[in-house]
């Protein structure tokens, strides 16, 4: 099983991937271009506490991430009713979804 930090560390990178393919998408980003200091490309661009939209994040860009997550663990905690989007509401709130998903058995990583 993964570990809080191993979990964190997947979801974060996730969310990151998915802000700079939005930027890439409206044109505001190159593939050449520095990261430092672009919204929502780097671990530190955000907290744990952060709100997933204050972030960023759109409705889109968080199915997207759930789609993406489920192929990475192997399941959607969110299908089976085990948890809602509404307990989801920050970076660290997703987290522990998907950690207690894991704990729980309901889903095993891939």
């Amino acid at each position: 099983m993964l570990t809080r930090e191993e979990l964190t560390s997947v979801i974060r990178e996730r969310i990151g991937m998915i802000l700079l393919d939005d930027l890439d998408d409206l044109g505001e980003f190159d593939q050449h271009d520095d990261l430092d200091g672009a919204p929502g490309t780097g671990a530190a661009a955000y907290l744990g506490t952060d709100n997933l939209v204050d972030i960023g994040l759109n409705s889109l860009m968080l199915a997207r991430l759930v789609i993406q997550l489920a192929a990475e663990f192997g399941g959607d905690p969110f299908s089976d009713g085990s948890a809602t989007l509404a307990d989801a509401r920050t970076v660290d709130e997703l987290v522990t979804v998907y950690e207690r998903a894991l704990r729980s058995g309901s889903e095993q990583p891939a």
